[in-house]
């Protein structure tokens, strides 16, 4: 009797999953490489991977759209801090410090990295080069709070020490012994420890900074996923055929933009009396063929017998083409999280556009909450440094803070917008989710309407003392059409 592996008898070949069963007919089976991701994918391969998908995304108009809308509906002209700790008082001026100080000048690089080109680099590094690492610094002097950003392909694994079959260690220093791999030393429960940062081609041309002074940003997918890879990294192939495949169309329709004319005569070859002959010189004769150029357009080859002149014709291609493209370029959408009808031919179709709008929706969520993780440190770690030199006041939650979104994504505002009013007057939707949806706070709302109550009463009053003229506040601002300040009649009865 014939067992498999579980020790049961053989009665079939065919199998519960078909993946696991060995066939020559159903294409080629991978060898079984039940191991982590660090094991199954070397740093070489990282390196090979990370540097296509740059290259692919500098010449690619698909793969360049999805990390430019992604990067630019998550961040857009919003991101500014709400701190919302009970101390209001000290909380307002930490804010008034980020935005009107700290954010324009916390790049290293100078002013034109402010705070948003900070948060869209951010954005574009997890999905071209896999993550992106902010160091957490000082400037020059060491009295201001910076940021520098460190390359993904500077922190790398260098002068360790790997015997066979092992991870590399690191050889001294005070993480001795650890475990390094892609360029982070790691304590025995995974925790990144230090990030070893090449500075020179050298391999003792590094630097090993602790992690406490690194941001490493990245879109996590299996659990033992150390460092992030390109969201390009599933159609790498494809993208590549789709740039060597357009390259054989362009010559393709080069070919066919020219004229070419076969000049067919007795002897097979051009005219011996042909004037031309003797203003572009003899013609060039290979292998009993003749052929003249005429110009860089029109040029004529020997062709037979006869005494005629026949064109050239080129047959136009078919839609497999622009079929194999879109298929292609589909693939790559899909698995990057993103709305096809965004990138690449909407289908114009109602229901589908508002799905393909959900769609994006969410990979914008998924994004702003790895933005809203770098925001939260930066402006913490400047909070602190300026605290400690007692530029800024103590706060009872340093970490209670918030940050302003851009408005929703929306395939029809105005039918939205609709939507969400009469939902709030029915009482299914609160004023906090209108104005989230068009990139406002609850807090800000209240404050900036209280405030221009107040202004408007301030002015009303010094018209008034100006003037000696009376003014009713509804005569400056009105909520509907028929709220119009009332004539108080006179009381003519007599007592």
């Amino acid at each position: 009797m014939i067992l498999d592996a579980n020790s049961n008898p053989v009665t079939s070949t065919n199998k519960l999953i078909h993946g696991s069963s060995q066939s020559r007919y159903r294409g080629p089976q991978f060898q079984l490489q039940n191991k982590s991701l660090d094991d199954l994918i070397s740093e070489r391969d990282r390196d090979v991977v990370v540097a296509l998908s740059q290259r692919l995304f500098l010449n690619m108009g698909p793969f360049k759209s999805v990390v430019d809308q992604k990067a630019s509906y998550s961040v857009g002209v919003a991101w500014l801090p709400t701190y919302k700790g009970e101390d209001r008082e000290q909380g307002s001026e930490v804010e008034s410090w980020l935005t009107n100080s700290f954010f324009k000048s916390l790049d290293l690089r100078g002013q034109s990295w402010d705070w948003w080109e900070n948060l869209e680099s951010v954005s574009y590094e997890i999905d071209v080069r896999g993550d992106h690492f902010t160091l957490l610094t000082t400037d020059e002097t060491g009295n201001f709070p910076r940021i520098k950003n460190i390359p993904a392909h500077a922190v790398r694994t260098k002068d360790a020490d790997k015997k066979y079959g092992e991870q590399c260690t690191v050889n001294r220093g005070p993480h001795k012994g650890r475990r390094i791999i892609y360029g982070i030393i790691y304590d025995d429960n995974d925790k990144p420890l230090a990030y070893r940062v090449s500075t020179g081609q050298g391999q003792a041309d590094y630097r090993d900074i602790d992690a406490a002074s690194i941001i490493h940003s990245f879109d996590p997918t299996l659990s033992d996923g150390r460092r992030g890879l390109p969201v390009a990294s599933h159609a790498l192939e494809d993208l590549k055929h789709i740039l060597q495949s357009t390259e054989y169309e362009r010559s393709r329709q080069l070919i066919m933009s020219s004229i070419g004319l076969f000049v067919e005569n007795d002897t097979g070859g051009p005219e011996l009396g042909d004037p031309r002959n003797d203003i572009l010189g003899a013609p060039a004769t290979a292998d009993g063929l003749t052929t003249q150029e005429i110009s860089p357009q029109v040029w004529y080859a020997q062709a037979g017998n006869g005494n005629k002149i026949t064109q050239l014709r080129h047959e136009a291609g078919g839609d497999s083409f622009s079929s194999f493209h879109d298929r292609m370029i589909r693939s790559f959408v899909s698995g990057a999280r993103w709305s096809y009808s965004l990138t690449w031919k909407p289908t114009g179709q109602g229901t589908a556009e508002r799905g393909e709008i959900l769609r994006a929706r969410k990979a914008i969520i998924s994004r702003q909450k790895r933005l809203t993780a770098w925001a939260t440190r930066v402006i913490t770690y400047a909070y602190s440094f300026a605290n400690k030199q007692g530029a800024l006041p103590d706060l009872e939650n340093p970490f209670a803070w918030e940050f302003t979104r851009p408005p929703r994504l929306s395939v029809d505002d105005g039918r939205e917008s609709k939507m969400m009013m009469e939902g709030f007057r029915l009482g299914k939707e609160n004023m906090s989710d209108l104005l989230e949806a068009e990139g406002r706070t609850y807090d800000d709302h209240l404050n900036n309407r209280a405030m221009e109550a107040v202004k408007r009463k301030l002015k009303i009053a010094q018209i008034q003392d100006e003037f000696g003229v009376q003014i009713d506040e509804r005569e400056l601002v009105m909520f509907t059409p028929n709220d119009q300040a009332q004539a108080v009649e006179p009381n003519n009865q007599e007592e």
